[in-house]
């Protein structure tokens, strides 16, 4: 599926030059449209609303992109409009993750976003370098020997020829996930390194009780630009707005993190 625009929700101030450096490299990559979103419960004329409105249309004209203003009391229901309207975008956004468990930790919207359908989300936590960019490292691709994380092997593959990257690793913390007897860990990372079908691959197994942490800390020493990985992996919980490692990873990344979920989980727009 060709991506002919990336989507940018934006809230506040907040980050968003950080977020929109990032989709601005994302756009041009895949030669897509550049839209931030806003939604708001009203676009009625008022001071606050005027400075808002100002703000929002300097930020979209100096990254060359569009602004689309929405009116609607749940600024969820709001961007689920805007995705369905947008089946094939990229939506880049920047997650809140300022406490409590890590799923709400995440923040409503961004939760809301994620479970309502199977769009491609670049998420920015709240350790993600303000020099951030999407095309200036190696990527990571995380699989744990589950049909949940492997669905994204298709996108990174794709990631990984927009964003040129020189150097595509994949990786599978070992002692996590325990395998079958007859599997072997470094052939099954081998295969799948082998199944993305870029220029360059690379493997790694990576070995810590908590594959969040080993995730976080291999892209930290490589450089990496982006790490792509499913919503969702072996644990399923497809309830979840994303699994307890996707979620962990997306807190403590230096980095943005490409996710999807699973098109055979549920949706609310499926």
């Amino acid at each position: 599926m060709k991506t002919t625009s990336v989507i940018v929700p934006i809230g506040d101030s907040r980050d968003a030059d950080t977020v929109m450096a990032v989709a601005s490299d994302i756009a041009e990559r895949f030669d897509a449209l550049l839209e931030v979103v806003h939604v708001t419960s009203s676009l009625h004329a008022g001071p606050h609303v005027a400075r808002r409105r100002a703000w929002m249309t300097e930020l979209a004209e100096a990254n060359a992109a569009s602004l689309r203003l929405v009116e609607d009391r749940s600024v969820s229901a709001g961007l689920r409009d805007v995705l369905v309207d947008h089946p094939d975008a990229i939506v880049c956004m920047h997650v809140d993750a300022s406490g409590g468990p890590l799923d709400v930790a995440l923040g409503s919207t961004s939760q809301d976003l994620l479970r309502a359908g199977h769009h491609r989300f670049v998420l920015l936590g709240p350790e993600v370098s303000t020099k951030a960019r999407a095309t200036t490292g190696p990527v990571v691709v995380c699989v744990d020997a589950s049909d949940h994380s492997e669905s994204i092997l298709t996108d990174a593959s794709r990631w990984a020829d927009a964003m040129g990257s020189a150097t595509t690793w994949v990786v599978f913390v070992a002692h996590a996930t325990p395998m079958p007897a007859d599997v072997d860990e470094g052939s099954y990372v081998q295969s799948m390194a082998r199944a993305l079908d870029v220029p360059d691959s690379e493997w790694e197994v990576l070995h810590g009780k908590d594959p969040a942490h080993s995730i976080v800390d291999f892209a930290e020493r490589i450089g990496a630009s982006t790490i792509v990985m499913a919503t969702h992996g072996r644990s399923g919980l497809g309830r979840l707005a994303l699994g307890s490692t996707t979620a962990r990873v997306v807190h403590q990344a230096p980095c943005p993190v490409l996710t999807r979920r699973p098109p055979f989980l549920s949706s609310v727009l499926a």
